[in-house]
């Protein structure tokens, strides 16, 4: 989990697709870190950890044809229940400034 919630938006990530049946290590993924404007569906780059995690899941799986999001942030390597956790919290703390609002 991804305590400071700043690093959803000062870190840039890299967005890819696996078959649910493989997993990764951090030190077997290694990509250079261009950065492109999200949303297209190709990307792989993004500017921001947040704007991968909500392409992921709002957008990305109704297009992954049976793989799994997965997000290499700095050194992290985040598995899709990672990727499901953070963006549900993304969504708790929209919901709570939507709330103080309100």
């Amino acid at each position: 989990m991804i305590a400071d919630p700043d690093y959803l938006d000062d870190h840039a990530a890299i967005l890819f697709w696996l078959p649910h049946t493989d997993t990764l290590l951090p030190e077997g993924f290694v990509v250079d870190l261009d950065t492109s404007e999200p949303p297209h569906p190709n990307v792989r780059h993004w500017w921001t950890l947040r704007d991968a995690l909500v392409f992921a899941i709002e957008t990305g799986l109704q297009e992954a044809k049976g793989k799994l999001p997965w997000i290499k942030v700095g050194s992290r390597v985040l598995n899709p229940k990672a990727v499901s956790t953070e963006y549900r919290r993304i969504v708790e703390m929209k919901n709570i400034q939507a709330a103080r609002k309100g």
